[in-house]
């Protein structure tokens, strides 16, 4: 999801859709992975049951190993060190 005037009308939709296909696939859990720089992607999820699973700890040091382009700094210039891993059960 991007933090932009489209992502606040299609990022609503998109979860809603995906949770209805996984639902009809009998699929047990849906999960994804950002970083903890994203304060508005949090909120999104957050406010629609999406939970907080795992942080990983400087995920971002190996992530930097495999693709040096990454960037140190995020939105409003925070150190982009770890990853959050967010999901929802399906029951």
């Amino acid at each position: 999801m991007q933090g932009n005037r489209e992502g606040a009308v299609v990022g609503p939709i998109a979860l809603k859709q995906s949770r209805m296909r996984l639902v009809i696939s009998r699929v047990a859990r849906l999960w994804l992975i950002t970083t903890h720089d994203h304060a508005p992607v949090l909120e999104f999820y957050e406010k629609r049951r999406v939970r907080i699973v795992r942080i990983y700890r400087d995920a971002m040091e190996d992530a930097r190993h495999m693709k040096p382009e990454i960037s140190e700094f995020g939105l409003y210039g925070i150190a982009i060190r770890d990853e959050i891993e967010l999901g929802i059960g399906m029951q």
